[in-house]
């Protein structure tokens, strides 16, 4: 493992891990380096899932960014950055980690019962 991750690490001039990490440090290291390494990828949301971590990850306020420029008709104006909140929070539930089995699938084999939640 350390030399799989210190190897990814070493491409950007970054530290390598330190030794003897347990197992939930080296889960946490883990899970760090793939949000940055696959940053963009379309990675986190699957990855959260399968880690079942995404009712700790996504139950959060929703935020964006504004950026400004004072001048923008010319490139030496300066740049602002603006955290803007959305005033609602993002809800994850347990149920959500599964989706619901369609109606018409569960009419064509009565074994089939609905996922929990649903």
């Amino acid at each position: 493992m350390y030399t799989a991750i210190n190897s990814i690490r070493k491409r950007s001039n970054l530290p390598e891990l330190p030794a003897g990490l347990n197992k939930d440090d080296m889960r946490k290291a883990i899970r760090r380096e793939r949000r940055i390494e696959l940053c963009f990828e379309a990675k986190r949301f699957y990855d959260i899932i399968r880690w079942v971590i995404a009712e700790d990850v996504m139950n959060k306020d929703l935020h964006g960014m504004k950026i400004t420029n004072s001048s923008p008709n010319d490139n030496k104006g300066k740049w602002v950055y603006e955290v803007v909140g959305l005033n609602h929070p993002h809800v994850f539930t347990k149920k959500m980690y599964m989706n619901p089995v369609p109606q018409p699938v569960m009419d064509q084999n009565k074994k089939i019962i609905q996922n929990p939640g649903y």
